[in-house]
């Protein structure tokens, strides 16, 4: 099931999942005390969340708009869910979102190196736009059709 995040009962398990899944693939050096201390702030906005059967949180994707821009800021699933169709949800969530507030884009960075993150948004329709050496990062971007409501 994917829904929005509860501040309260979800931050711990997205921390975890951050800790696990996003830190150790950056490039950048990263205080993980100060990143926990500082993702209630971060999340503020949209941020959709992945539960299993039993209601665990086993993903999530944060994101905004800029500019009728589309910007995934993170998107993570826990290794033991991967490739269950979780990561495919939540994007799908998020770019419905950004539909339906008139985005005809969305980008977001990649960390050099994971590729495998690189062909999941690949198979969804992403393509690599740029380098981007101040963050050791991968842009990619899909074109956004417009949102037709039924």
């Amino acid at each position: 099931m994917i829904r929005l995040r509860r501040p309260k009962s979800d931050d711990e398990s997205i921390w975890l999942i951050i800790r696990s899944e996003l830190l150790p693939r950056s490039h950048l050096t990263w205080d993980p005390e100060q990143v926990h201390k500082e993702l209630p702030k971060r999340l503020k906005g949209i941020t959709y969340v992945a539960t299993n059967r039993v209601h665990q949180t086993v993903g999530f994707v944060h994101l905004l708009v800029q500019h009728q821009t589309l910007v995934i800021d993170m998107l993570a699933v826990s290794r033991q869910a991967q490739s269950k169709g979780y990561g495919r949800q939540l994007l799908s969530r998020a770019e419905h979102y950004g539909r339906t507030h008139r985005c005809g884009m969305s980008r977001m960075l990649v960390d050099y190196g994971n590729r495998e993150a690189e062909r999941f948004y690949e198979r969804n329709g992403y393509r690599l736009t740029r380098y981007v050496p101040e963050v050791i990062c991968h842009e990619m971007e899909k074109t956004l059709s417009p949102y037709k409501e039924a």
